[in-house]
């Protein structure tokens, strides 16, 4: 007796039935998934917020109770960095620096506190997939970043400042975290740019005309001039001075923190002079110097006219020893602040002139009693004659 088995029509039954039932199932647990992800992102934006609320505690008790007349404002990029261009004021910012929260770090986005810390905004969070804002409503509120594209919304760029400490020139790289908008940025100082760019003119707000000039990458920006790029750039700084940033539609905008550039130092020490110590068999060198940007941070010495020269190092003292009698040609090089971030280079380094030092000779000491004749007490000088 034969089997009988599923016949055609009752396998594309089941079929079928398999389908209709995916296409109920698997759109509800994406749903569930993605409304898991939403909810994380709008806890991490509330803890975010919550952690600024703690901030201005801890801020106002090391502060005297007071905060900036500007507020404060950090810049999140993994973490959320306090940033301290804008603050005008001598304030105790020891372990102040950085929000501590827990949950998702973000990529992008901008944290402000009021000056009398009764207001938090949390503006445009990039937490994983998801542009977040608190308070929306009085809650945190979370949209898909794809969401946010179709409706072009933006997104607050951030630029970020190269090394730090003092340098013979900087950069700031900043970061539109692929927002929608038109690019722009406008410095305050001569830059040169790693990306195209072109000017612009009537920047107000949200309006704005780039049909200018193209400068091509590498070449030069100029000061307070409004420029366009299609990518983020990095710029270079070779004096002090910052950036606005922003992006904008046409009619909405999102201005940026503007990344001020500082400690920048291209000038060479003005002075380079020493002093010596000698005995018979060794020259002590003590070199001093003036740089009145930087500082000095270093310091050569030489005993060969500079034909050869010590390590750099930062003490100002160093003893030549194992000589043998004679004269010595002594040189010492100073070296500005910007040794750690640019090494020794012409930019940073003073030479002194040299002298002829000659190692000490030892000359027999002389000890003259004092008064002459009887007397109840002596003085005995004892005369070095100034001997190695």
């Amino acid at each position: 007796m034969r089997k009988k088995g599923f016949t055609l029509i009752e396998l594309l039954a089941v079929i079928v039935i398999l389908a209709i039932i995916a296409l109920i199932a698997v759109p509800q647990i994406l749903n569930i998934i993605y409304k898991t992800k939403l909810a994380a992102a709008e806890d991490s934006t509330l803890g975010i917020a919550e952690a600024a609320n703690n901030y201005i505690g801890n801020f106002m008790v090391r502060n005297d109770g007071s905060l900036p007349s500007g507020g404060l404002t950090f810049v999140c990029n993994g973490e959320c960095t306090l940033d301290t261009s804008n603050i005008l004021g001598d304030y105790d910012l020891k372990n102040l620096t950085q929000l501590q929260f827990s949950g998702t770090k973000p990529t992008g986005g901008i944290v402000r506190i009021d000056s009398d810390g009764k207001s938090i905004i949390v503006d445009d969070l990039l937490i994983g997939d998801f542009v977040c804002n608190y308070p929306v409503d009085g809650r945190a509120s979370c949209i898909n970043k794809d969401e946010v594209d179709k409706n072009k919304p933006l997104i607050i760029p951030t630029g970020e400042s190269n090394p730090s400490g003092w340098s013979q020139s900087k950069t700031v790289t900043i970061d539109y975290k692929g927002s929608a908008g038109t690019y722009l940025f406008r410095p305050s100082v001569n830059v040169q740019t790693s990306v195209a760019a072109v000017t612009c003119s009537n920047v107000s707000g949200g309006a704005f005309t780039c049909n200018g000039t193209t400068i091509s990458a590498g070449g030069t920006l100029q000061a307070n001039t409004w420029y366009k790029v299609t990518s983020n750039p990095t710029l270079t700084f070779t004096s002090g001075g910052s950036v606005a940033i922003k992006v904008a539609d046409g009619i909405n905008y999102k201005d940026g923190s503007a990344s001020t550039v500082s400690y920048i130092d291209r000038t060479v020490p003005t002075s380079a002079t020493f002093t010596t110590t000698q005995t018979t068999n060794s020259i002590t060198v003590t070199a001093s110097g003036t740089d009145s940007d930087s500082g000095i941070s270093r310091y050569q010495f030489s005993k060969d006219n500079g034909s050869t020269w010590t390590s750099a190092q930062t003490g100002n003292s160093y003893t030549f020893s194992g000589l043998s009698s004679g004269s010595y040609n002594i040189k010492v090089r100073v070296i500005n602040g910007t040794f750690a971030n640019n090494g020794q280079n012409s930019l940073n380094t003073t030479d002194s002139a040299a002298k002829s030092v000659s190692t000490g000779s030892l000359t027999v000491p002389v000890g003259t009693p004092s008064p002459s004749g009887w007397s109840q007490s002596k003085t005995v000088t004892i005369d070095y004659k100034g001997s190695a």
